[in-house]
């Protein structure tokens, strides 16, 4: 079975935290989560979901270094 990628697209949310969710530490203060939502498309109709959750200040990634490898380095080589 040969699937053919037609799409790849993304898109970053921003998700506030609640007050008390909010972590405040020596690095900095998180009250915003960012994700990547990836949805990729085949050419039959079939659709996939996948999100990446970011936070520069933990792992250095952000949502838009994310949205960057996906459009400019994997989506060119997985869409047919």
């Amino acid at each position: 079975m040969t699937i053919r990628i037609q799409s790849i697209t993304t898109r970053i949310i921003n998700h506030p935290l609640h007050p008390h969710r909010i972590i405040v530490a020596h690095v900095g203060r998180h009250a915003l989560s960012e994700f990547l939502e990836v949805v990729v498309r085949d050419t039959d109709g079939a659709q996939g979901y996948g999100e990446a959750a970011t936070t520069a200040m933990w792992s250095g990634e952000t949502a838009r270094t994310a949205q960057w490898m996906v459009e400019q380095c994997f989506a060119p080589l997985l869409v047919n």
